[in-house]
């Protein structure tokens, strides 16, 4: 089992191997496990570009000051498919994707405006878009580790 300082020297690594700077890109990166990666990543590659997706404004705009010059925020509500569309144009480049977008409903009949069942457009259908709509966007050195 591999212990947690294994774990950040491999993270280390594969940071150190992407060309620089590299581009990151978290989804739901406003809060939860995407603001700590954001944070995380920008203290073990300080050149690296982070780019946050989310709802919360406010809330981006406490990161990106931590983030510096290096961070930017694209506001977009991703459990609609139109919007994930529409905001994947505007990204260039992709060395990570980084997709904690999500929702646990207890109302598993919620839909979005586009008719799709909130949880399912969130967990599941907004993730594959994403790939799908960036995939021409991610350099090759992402190849290699997947």
């Amino acid at each position: 089992m591999s212990t947690v300082h294994d774990v950040a020297a491999s993270n280390a690594q594969i940071l150190s191997s992407l060309q620089s700077p590299p581009h990151v890109v978290i989804v739901g990166g406003t809060s939860g496990i995407g603001r700590g990666f954001a944070l995380t990543i920008n203290r073990l590659c300080p050149a690296a570009h982070v780019t946050i997706i989310g709802r919360n404004e406010s809330a981006a705009n406490e990161i990106l000051s931590q983030l510096g010059s290096n961070g930017s925020f694209i506001c977009a509500d991703v459990s609609l498919m139109s919007e994930i569309r529409t905001i994947t144009k505007k990204i260039k480049a992709v060395d990570i994707l980084v997709l904690t977008q999500g929702v646990i409903s207890m109302d598993a009949f919620a839909r979005t405006k586009e008719n799709i069942n909130y949880a399912l457009a969130l967990n599941y259908y907004g993730r594959v878009l994403f790939i799908e709509e960036l995939a021409s966007s991610i350099t090759s050195n992402i190849s290699t580790w997947w």
